[in-house]
């Protein structure tokens, strides 16, 4: 469990009226004020984890060292980038919702942005044959190697998926996206720019006027990770 991390607030957010034309400070709270933001120390988190470890130590020429760790983090703190820029001193952006209203924190608790769930190092070191007993050729030709590396495979990072605008009109600049139906992955997300698809981008629409979302945060996770070994003399 952690308790007391940095949470951001705009204490003074601007109020949706519907139908309205003003600009967001004229529909602030506290006239004739801008922003007033706080940073508390009112954020909770807590961590669960299953931690595995095999071990060979170094004999005949050959060591490997196997670590395994299936973990979750949650916590209740905005993520970190994502919106449209609000954010404030401590790190983190705004929460979606404004701090009047009734669970505003429900959509800011989730999975950690540093939450890999699954995570899977193996190390290992092999001696070659030194050919002690060959000749001099092989001896300094293929004498005294060894074969070392480190194979990393991981889970991806959790990810949010954002509305890219103030659809709440609360210039907090934090709303989620709408979650419509079917499989939220997919490889369609990718039109002119180079890149790689994982997200489909029909699952999901933009909230209505005055609405917030409803994609918690960490709701999807990105690619993996997988590192490979390199050979060394």
């Amino acid at each position: 469990m952690s308790s007391h991390l940095s949470l951001n607030e705009d204490l003074n957010p601007a109020v949706y009226i519907p139908g309205s034309s003003l600009s967001a400070d004229k529909r602030r709270t506290f006239q004739p004020y801008g922003d007033i933001l706080q940073t508390d120390a009112s954020g909770n988190g807590n961590y669960n984890s299953l931690q595995m470890t095999m071990q060979k130590r170094l004999s005949h020429g050959f060591s490997v060292l196997a670590n395994y760790t299936w973990q979750k983090s949650l916590d209740n703190v905005p993520p970190s980038s994502g919106g449209t820029g609000a954010s404030v001193a401590g790190g983190g952006s705004l929460a979606p919702l404004p701090w009047y209203a009734s669970g505003n924190r429900q959509l800011d608790y989730g999975r950690s942005e540093f939450n890999r769930q699954h995570v899977f190092v193996l190390s290992y070191l092999w001696d070659l044959p030194s050919f002690r007993l060959s000749n001099r050729f092989t001896r300094t030709v293929l004498g005294d190697w060894e074969v070392t590396g480190i194979v990393s495979v991981e889970t991806g990072l959790p990810f949010s998926v954002y509305a890219g605008k103030d659809v709440s009109q609360t210039a907090l600049n934090s709303n989620r996206g709408i979650y419509v139906s079917g499989d939220p992955y997919g490889t369609t997300a990718c039109h002119s720019a180079p890149c790689i698809g994982w997200v489909n981008p029909a699952a999901f629409t933009t909230p209505a006027t005055g609405g917030a979302g409803n994609v918690g945060k960490g709701a999807l996770v990105g690619p993996g990770l997988r590192r490979k070994p390199k050979a060394s003399p």
